[in-house]
């Protein structure tokens, strides 16, 4: 399990110090739209206690 864990992470940080981003700008905070009609939320408060 603690290598999985450290998959996760390493992915992870290759993600964020890549730069890549799956929504851009523009796209944030709203609901769009993707391939086969599935809506994705790109941001905001999802929640909480």
């Amino acid at each position: 399990m603690k290598y999985f864990g450290a998959i996760i992470v390493v992915l992870y940080a290759l993600v964020a110090f890549s730069g890549w981003e799956p929504f851009t700008r523009a796209e944030r905070g709203q609901a769009v739209t993707r391939g086969s009609g599935g809506r994705y939320w790109t941001g905001g408060f999802m929640g909480g206690k």
